[in-house]
Order: structure tokens, then sequence, then C-alpha cells
């Protein structure tokens, strides 16, 4: 990153700098527009980043840059007067310059550069104004490692624990691709790294996924498929009923309802797959079968099979 700045100078800052790095707090001006400040900046581990100052006022003679908040001497990183040139303070790492516009350039910036910068910015007739600014850098967004504590589970009697690794901010978690709705059998963690599901259901089963990410970047962990086994009731001979067995065609209609415990329900006509007709309508639950109206082909035999998914 090009930065408009000169190098900093190392050495005994003269006596004048020493008496104001003492004296500031004496000799503020009370802003009569905005605020000065430094605009805040997010920033990835090993980039260069310019701080930058928001409502700089006219006239401006001087900048003096600080680790923290507040003008600490044993703070002070540089300074920088049209008099005297750039000065490095003790606070100095090699890394920062401060540019002719007064911002200030950290190049290869670290972890430990976080927190809060303080700028002192010289006017005309020892007028000083003070501006406060925070830098957040974060680590490159690795891609996480999504654990389970057993991918084939019991449903009503085992529970399973996901654990998704990350050094990034913020976890979002995913079922089957999309967002995953919590129930009330699911529970995350505080820092949302850890889904508990106790216990587990069915409808758990499938393939979850973590995305992790902070202000700087994202990635994604590779899916983990949990499998649930599960045990059905016997399936019970089902009770076929019909609402009329003797109708009139292109007159009545006619209502099949199959009665069972079963999931699933299949129909047959006169001993094959019955093929619906737009004048035949199931149920959400294909356990209804209603023909509306009724045609002469529609007479015969029908029956209804259910059965239960295959569990162990």
């Amino acid at each position: 990153m090009e930065s408009h700045s000169a190098p900093i100078c190392r050495g005994p800052l003269p006596w004048n700098w020493l008496l104001l790095a003492v004296s500031l707090l004496n000799f503020w001006s009370l802003p009569t527009t905005a605020q000065l400040a430094i605009v805040s900046t997010d920033a990835e581990e090993g980039q260069d980043v310019i701080l930058r100052i928001r409502n700089m006022p006219p006239n401006v003679t001087g900048f003096m840059w600080y680790r923290g908040e507040g003008a600490k001497f044993k703070d002070n990183i540089a300074g920088f007067r049209m008099s005297t040139g750039h000065r490095a303070g003790p606070a100095y790492s090699g890394r920062e310059q401060i540019n002719f516009d007064g911002s200030l350039l950290i190049k290869k910036v670290t972890l430990k550069d976080t927190g809060i910068y303080t700028v002192v910015v010289y006017l005309p007739g020892s007028i000083k104004e003070i501006g406060f600014g925070r830098l957040n850098v974060y680590e490159p967004v690795s891609v996480p490692t999504l654990q389970a504590s057993n991918t084939t589970v019991t449903e009503n009697k085992d529970s399973v624990v996901l654990t998704c690794y990350t050094n990034a901010v913020s976890t979002q978690w995913f079922f089957n691709g999309m967002n995953l709705r919590l129930t009330e059998r699911m529970k995350l963690s505080s820092n949302d790294r850890t889904l508990t599901i106790d216990p587990v259901s069915r409808e758990d089963a499938g393939n979850y996924q973590c995305e992790v990410s902070n202000p700087m970047s994202y990635a994604e962990s590779v899916p983990v498929e949990l499998d649930v086994k599960y045990y059905e009731k016997p399936v019970r001979v089902p009770t076929l009923l019909a609402s009329n067995t003797t109708v009139m065609e292109h007159k009545d209609s006619v209502v099949l309802t199959c009665y069972t415990n079963a999931a699933s329900t299949q129909w047959f006509f006169n001993g094959m797959n019955l093929r619906l007709t737009e004048r035949m309508k199931l149920s959400w639950n294909n356990r209804t079968l209603t023909i509306d109206p009724v045609r002469r082909e529609d007479a015969g035999n029908y029956q209804c099979e259910v059965s239960n998914p295959i569990s162990y």
C-alpha cells in the first residue's frame, strides 16, 4: 500500500516536545464543529492499514499518534510537525509512518495491534484537538473442522453433540444446505460452536455443516451426515371403507378411506398400481382417495397397501 509519508527519525525528542506531552491536557480546544475522530478500521493480520482522521480542522500544524486511549508519553508512536518533521516515540515499532494528511500507516499489522488509538492535532495558537478510534485485527479464517460425538444414533434414545472447531469470531449452522432452525431439542453453546440434539428424532437425519466468519473472511466445513435409526410399531392390516359402493356415472362421487397405523399408503385397482386421473384426488397422507364424478371405467376392485420404512 502506497503512502505519502516521510521517514520517521529516531532519537531523543526535543524538550519542547516533551513538555507538550506532559501538559497536553491543559490546552485542549472545545471543538465548535464535528468531533475529531479516527475512522475505526477492521483488518486481516499481515495487511498494511491506514488509520484515517475524520472531521479534520483547518490550518493543522502537526499530529501526534498514541497507542491506547489518551495522550501518555510512553504510548506515543510518532509525531509530525510542519516545522520539525517526523519524530519517533517510545511506542514506535518500526512499522508506522505518519502520512502528510495526518493518517497513520501501520505495515503488516499483527493481532497485538488491535486496540484503541489516539491522535492529537496541533492548531495555531497552541491549540490542540484530540480524537480516538479503534483498529480490529483478525486472523485469516481457516476452514473449520466439524466433528460429531456419534454419526449413527437411535431415535428417542440417543443424543448427539456436533462441535465446530474454528479460530473465527462467528459460527452459523446449516442443515441440508439451509439455515438450521433450532427446535426445543436443540441447544447451542454460548459461543455457538457446539450444537447438542437431545434426544434425536428421525427428522434430524441429514447433513450438518458450520460456516465461520469474521468481518474480513469466512469458510465452510465439510458436511457431516447424521444417520438416525428408529423402530416402527408392527403394521396392522388396514381397513378400507367406501362412502358408497354403488354409484351413478357422472352423478355421484365416492370417497375411499384406508385406516392404518402405518407411515406409507399405496393404492391398487384390479390388482395393479392405481393410475390417478384428473377426477381422482389423494389426501396429504395418501389415506383417502376421492373420485368425483365416477365413471364406468372406475368400476372394479380397490385395495390399499400400507408399510413402514425399514429400520434395523
